[in-house]
C-alpha cells in the first residue's frame, strides 16, 4: 500500500540551495505497508536537530528497483555529498555480483571510509538499502558519534511496481545493476521493515517516496 502524504523535518545547510536555513517539518503521513502513520504522531517541536554547520549522512531505505540509485545520483550531481555505492565499486573492480563475501567486505570498507569523511566535515550519500531497522539504528548512532546530521529517504512501492522496474533493468543491464529474480525480490520484501512514525522522528530529515511521484510534496 503506497504512502499517501509526505514530508520532511530538517535543519537545512546554508550551502544547499534546495534546503532552507530554517526548520521545516512533516505534520504527518497516512498509510504505509508497515501500518498507519497518524499525523498526530508528528510534532515540529519534537525530534533531534544538529546545528546546520555539521556534515550530513544521507541514507536510503528501500528494496531493489525502488529508485535509490536514481535519487542518489541526482543528489550527488546537486553537490549534496560524496556517493558511496558498493554495487558500483564491485562492478568497477570487475568482481562478480554473485561474490557475496567480497560484497560484504567491500561494503564494510566503504562504510569505514564514509565515517572518516563525516569526521572531516564532508557530506556523504550512502547508497545502501537498509531494509532492517537495526541497520538504520546503527547508521544513525555512528553518524551521531561523528557529529553528523542524518537524512533518510524512504521508498514505499508495491511488489508489482518493483518487479516491473527490475524486469526492465534486468533486460537493459545498466552499469552497476545487480540482476534480480522474482524470488529474490519476494525474499527481500519478506525481510523489509518500513520505518514507522516513531523511527522517522529520530532522523534530522526524512522524505517519503512512492511510485507515482519522485517525492510526495515538500514544504522545504
Amino acid at each position: 500500500m503506497a504512502l499517501q502524504y509526505l514530508r520532511y523535518r530538517c535543519v537545512g545547510r546554508g550551502q544547499h540551495p534546495d534546503v532552507a536555513n530554517e526548520q521545516c517539518f512533516l505534520p504527518g503521513v497516512s498509510e504505509s505497508c508497515g501500518g498507519t502513520l497518524d499525523p498526530a504522531d508528528f510534532n515540529a517541536s519534537q525530534g533531534p536537530t544538529i546545528p546546520i554547520d555539521r556534515p550530513t549522512l544521507v541514507l536510503f531505505c528501500g528494496p531493489p528497483g525502488s529508485g535509490k540509485t536514481t535519487l542518489a545520483k541526482r543528489l550527488e550531481s546537486a553537490g549534496r555529498g560524496i556517493r558511496m555505492c558498493t554495487d558500483d565499486w564491485q562492478e568497477a573492480l570487475c568482481v562478480s555480483h554473485a561474490d557475496e563475501e567480497f560484497h560484504s567486505r567491500l561494503q564494510a570498507r566503504l562504510y569505514e571510509h564514509a565515517l572518516a569523511l563525516l569526521e572531516h566535515g564532508q557530506d556523504v550519500i550512502l547508497e545502501d538499502g537498509l531494509w532492517m531497522k537495526h541497520e538504520r539504528d546503527q547508521k544513525m548512532a555512528d553518524a551521531r558519534r561523528c557529529g553528523a546530521r542524518t537524512e533518510i529517504h524512504v521508498f514505499d512501492l508495491d511488489f508489482d511496481e518493483l518487479w516491473a522496474r527490475l524486469d526492465r533493468r534486468n533486460r537493459s543491464r545498466p552499469e552497476g545493476a545487480v540482476p534480480m529474480e522474482r524470488t529474490d525480490l519476494e525474499h527481500i520484501l519478506s525481510l523489509f521493515q518500513l520505518p514507522d512514525a516513531a523511527e522517522l522522528r529520530r532522523f534530522d530529515a526524512y522524505e517519503l517516496h512512492r511510485a507515482d511521484s519522485e517525492a510526495l510534496e515538500s514544504n522545504s
